[in-house]
């Protein structure tokens, strides 16, 4: 399956597969850059669970960082960087992708909207194709790892020390 990620909406509402899907295709393309690197966050480790497998083999051939209000799960490939964030974090409410490297630049914010008649999980899904609002969110992604890396994680709300406002994947709105 082609996505024709230019000829999409920015903004959609889709369920957990559609959501997946876009996140794997993202992934599948930045996967054959040299110089890549993804950055991931999830809502709960629950819901990474069932990607461990696949997250494992990327982490083979890119730096991966996760970002997730829990402690990671066990046998998570040492090769995958993880960050706990404070549970009052707004980050830690997104699931997102942020897939960065000189030659494509791409990432997904997804606020998770009330449930389906069925039941089923729906996101609010935000596109990102600007290379500079790309840049700025990778820029900010890597400050908050390397303040995790030396432990020094401002827990009043924000994970980088700055306005949980300023950063930019919170600027695409909910």
């Amino acid at each position: 399956m082609v996505i024709d990620f230019h000829n999409m909406p920015k903004t959609v509402v889709v369920g957990t597969q559609h959501l997946l899907t876009l996140s794997q295709r993202i992934e599948d393309r930045i996967r054959q850059e040299p110089d890549a690197t993804l950055f991931v966050g999830w809502q709960a480790w629950k819901y990474f669970v069932p990607q461990i497998e696949r997250y494992q083999a990327l982490s083979q051939d890119m730096n991966i960082t996760f970002f997730c209000q829990e402690h990671p799960p066990l046998g998570l490939t040492p090769a995958i960087e993880t960050i706990k964030l404070p549970a009052h974090d707004r980050l830690s409410n997104l699931w997102f992708l942020v897939a960065n490297s000189s030659q494509f630049k791409r990432g997904l914010i997804a606020h998770e909207q009330a449930r389906s008649f069925s039941g089923h999980r729906r996101f609010k899904v935000t596109l990102l194709f600007d290379d500079a609002f790309i840049d700025r969110s990778v820029t900010h992604l890597q400050t908050a790892t390397l303040l995790h890396q030396s432990s020094k994680i401002d827990t009043s709300g924000s994970l980088s020390g700055t306005s949980s406002s300023d950063h930019p994947l919170l600027l695409t709105g909910s």
